[in-house]
């Protein structure tokens, strides 16, 4: 066999179907023994393997976790490793597509929020890995020309995630927090949702939580339309918007990574 076939064989034992690759004489051969059998063997690798995988899952969703318990959340993460092995060496950001998987699976069908919370989770866990950079300054801002400031387009840090839900994700995730000692008896889950920017201006991740004008200015822009153009789109709907009051706070927020100016929108 070619040492590219025994990879992809080996591959599908661990991630796919386990008796079919067991079925393949020429791959099975190539473990042959008169000690432990090879299904065995093959069996305990393959579960080591999985294991270690939904472990990863469960550090980089802990908020789903505890609200699904160790036994279930363990069992659709591996699950989850079966559909979607890790395509890289590090496994810091393994695990993205994993609100999506929840979202469709039959298991979690009775339970809707937990796209948004895996997502929230998600965003904790990529903003904490995200590039270290620093924000821009208002004194970058001031070298533009008034003319010339509609045409700006915000470039945004590594580590910014904007998430809207129906859901009070920041309440969910509290109440979860086995370290949070001043979390709430109980959690309304229905209470109301939220928008909010998630991000890591230095060494500790931050949760603002948006208005909606705020928001819809900040996913505008994010969507790399200019100020123009995004406040074209904003202020129909949000008459009062301030947008001195925005630039102001996101500034101090430091969200920014950098600005351009474009010729045309």
């Amino acid at each position: 066999m070619q040492l590219n076939e025994i990879q992809s064989q080996f591959k599908d034992m661990i991630l796919g179907d386990y008796d079919d690759v067991l079925s393949i004489k020429d791959f099975t051969k190539l473990f042959d023994t008169n000690e432990i059998g090879l299904d065995v063997r093959l069996h305990i690798y393959r579960d080591n393997v999985l294991k270690k995988l939904a472990k990863v899952l469960e550090i980089t969703y802990p908020t789903i976790h505890s609200l699904v318990g160790d036994e279930f959340f363990h069992h659709i993460a591996m699950l989850y490793a079966c559909k979607y092995p890790p395509r890289e060496g590090c496994v810091n950001l393994y695990g993205e597509e994993f609100s999506k998987f929840i979202s469709e699976i039959k298991q979690t069908e009775n339970l809707p929020y937990l796209y948004d919370v895996a997502l929230y989770d998600w965003c904790f866990n990529a903003a904490f890995y995200a590039v270290n950079d620093e924000a821009i300054d208002q004194k970058t801002l001031k070298s533009i020309s008034p003319e010339e400031l509609p045409k700006i387009q915000f470039i945004f840090r590594s580590s910014v995630h904007l998430i809207e839900s129906n859901y009070p994700l920041t309440s969910i995730r509290e109440f979860c927090d086995p370290e949070n000692e001043q979390r709430e008896e109980n959690l309304d889950i229905n209470k109301g949702g939220e928008k909010l920017l998630v991000y890591r201006p230095d060494l500790e991740i931050q949760v603002v939580s948006l208005k909606n004008d705020e928001f819809h200015m900040l996913q505008c822009l994010q969507n790399k339309n200019t100020i123009e153009r995004s406040l074209e789109k904003v202020m129909p709907s949000y008459p009062e918007f301030n947008f001195q009051e925005f630039l102001q706070k996101t500034f101090d927020l430091k969200f920014f990574l950098n600005i351009q100016l474009m010729d045309k929108q």
